[in-house]
């Protein structure tokens, strides 16, 4: 069976210890059960990516090639290449993808 190599681009690991430090100021108790668990499920795209969906939102737009998985309610959305797979942001999934994507790209841009 194949493996890819997992990697997080910059602005997905800055988001996603974003997200980690929200949960521990609101719920110290249950952040590392989630973070473990979130880490866990990028981890295991190490073995068969392809297992995730196409995500919705971005078909739409013709964009084929990035899938998701999730631990719900969040959504890990990432990329694969011929050896690789690029995890390029992780969600709330009840948030708005376009407005995620929005956000993303005029933080980058700044």
């Amino acid at each position: 069976m194949k493996k890819f190599k997992v990697v997080w681009a910059a602005g997905a690991r800055a988001d996603f210890e974003l997200l980690i430090q929200h949960l521990i100021d609101r719920e110290s108790a249950v952040s590392e059960k989630i973070f473990e668990a979130l880490l866990a499920q990028a981890d295991s795209l190490e073995t068969a990516p392809e297992r995730g969906r196409k995500v919705p939102e971005l078909l739409s737009l013709g964009v084929v090639d990035v899938r998701e998985i999730f631990y719900k309610p969040w959504r890990i959305i990432y990329r694969i290449s011929e050896n690789e797979v690029r995890i390029l942001m992780v969600i709330d999934g009840r948030r708005n993808l376009a407005d995620e994507l929005l956000r993303s790209l005029t933080t980058t841009t700044q």
